[in-house]
C-alpha cells in the first residue's frame, strides 16, 4: 500500500545513512537530469512519418573492453520496438518482416549502417528507419539495496529519414546510477525507486522512453485518415498497441 511505502522511505534513508563502506551502503538513485542528448536537423518538423522499421541496435563495446552483457541488444531493442508501438501513431513494420529483408542484405556494421537502414527501409516500404549501436550494457553487481557495482547503460539511436536518405534525428544515452550522497538533488528519483540499486533494462527502459518522446515532440503528427468499411491505418495501431498493453497487463499478473 502506499502509506506503507511513504512510511518505509524514511526508515530507509536513515538505516542506510548509518551504514558504512561499500558501494551498496549508499542510497542510489538513477538522477534527475535527462542523460538523453540529441541532435535533430532544423527541417524535422515538415517531415512526414507513417511507417517506420527498426533494425536491432548493434552491440559495439568501447575499446574491445567488455562493457556489453550478453543479450543487450535483444533486450534494448525490444524495448526500442515496443516503445514505438504503445506511444507513437506510426504503423510499425513487422520484426518478421524485417528479419527477412535483413536475410537478403549484407551483414550490419558500424561502416555500413545508415546504407543498410536506406536499403531496408526501401524494402519494406519506410518512411523512417531506427537503428543504432550499444556501446555500454553492464548489469549491477548485487542485490536491490546492497550492490557493489551500479548498473551502467550506454546507447545511441538515429532515425534515417528514407525519401532523403537523411539522419534527420539522433540520440544518446549514457547513465550509471550513482548514489543519492553523490547527487543530492535526485530525491525525487530514489522515492520512485524505494532505494533500490536498478537493474540495467529499467535503466535502459527510461532512456529509450526519453528518446522516442523527443522524437516524436519534434515531428508532427501523423495524419489519421479514414476508410470507409475500413479500419484506418492510424486504428489498426491503436488496436496492435492496445494489444501490447494487454500482453504486458497479462504477464505482470
Amino acid at each position: 500500500m502506499i502509506w506503507r511505502r511513504l512510511f518505509y522511505v524514511p526508515l530507509l534513508i536513515g538505516g542506510m545513512a548509518l551504514a558504512s563502506g561499500c558501494v551498496g551502503s549508499k542510497i542510489p538513485v538513477i538522477g534527475q537530469r535527462s542523460d538523453l542528448q540529441v541532435h535533430a536537423v532544423r527541417s524535422i518538423g515538415t517531415l512526414r512519418i507513417s511507417q517506420v522499421a527498426v533494425i536491432p541496435l548493434l552491440e559495439t563495446p568501447a575499446d574491445g573492453v567488455a562493457s556489453v552483457a550478453p543479450g543487450a541488444s535483444s533486450s534494448v531493442s525490444a524495448e526500442l520496438y515496443g516503445q514505438i508501438l504503445l506511444t507513437s501513431e506510426w504503423r510499425v513494420v513487422a520484426e518478421s518482416q524485417v528479419e527477412q529483408a535483413l536475410s537478403n542484405l549484407p551483414q550490419q556494421t558500424v561502416e555500413n549502417q545508415q546504407k543498410l537502414a536506406m536499403s531496408l527501409g526501401k524494402a519494406v516500404g519506410a518512411d523512417g528507419v531506427f537503428y543504432g549501436t550499444i556501446d555500454t550494457y553492464r548489469e549491477r553487481v548485487g542485490i536491490d539495496y546492497a550492490a557493489s557495482k551500479p548498473a551502467a547503460v550506454g546507447f545511441t539511436i538515429n532515425f534515417l529519414y528514407v525519401p532523403l536518405n537523411q539522419i534527420i534525428w539522433t540520440g544518446r544515452f549514457s547513465k550509471e546510477q550513482r548514489a543519492l550522497s553523490e547527487n543530492l538533488f535526485a530525491l525525487p528519483d530514489f522515492l520512485r525507486n524505494y532505494g533500490r540499486w536498478v537493474r540495467a533494462h529499467e535503466i535502459a527502459d527510461r532512456g529509450i522512453k526519453e528518446a522516442i518522446s523527443d522524437l516524436r515532440s519534434r515531428l508532427p503528427e501523423p495524419e489519421k485518415v479514414q476508410v470507409f468499411g475500413k479500419k484506418s491505418s492510424y486504428q489498426k495501431t491503436l488496436s496492435e498497441r492496445q494489444q501490447l498493453q494487454n500482453t504486458k497487463a497479462s504477464l505482470v499478473q
